[in-house]
């Protein structure tokens, strides 16, 4: 399964919903995160209003928690293999300098 980058904020919001410990007012202050993590697909929000009522997680939200419970970010494989490329040339060129001198 792939993971999904969550913010801080989110994730605080995400856990909050699979213990029920989200409150109404948690519900308003964090009615931005909440959306955002609606549009991931992970909860389904109840509105009135533009005033959030209900939280709950999704079929698909219960999963992702289950296979990734400390919700670690997904893994930039590019800045790793960049990086790697980057050090192996720069030891080349030391190598390279070295064997000339």
């Amino acid at each position: 399964m792939e993971r999904i980058y969550l913010t801080k904020e989110e994730k605080k919001i995400l856990i909050s919903i699979s213990e029920r410990r989200l409150t109404e007012e948690d519900g308003k202050i964090y009615a931005d995160v909440i959306s955002s993590l609606e549009a991931k697909k992970l909860v389904v929000v109840k509105y009135n209003y533009n005033e959030v009522i209900d939280v709950q997680l999704t079929l698909y939200g219960g999963f992702y928690l289950r296979n990734n419970p400390k919700l670690h970010n997904p893994i930039s494989w590019q800045k790793i293999i960049s990086v790697s490329t980057t050090t192996t040339a720069i030891v080349s060129l030391v190598a390279l300098i070295l064997s000339i001198i």
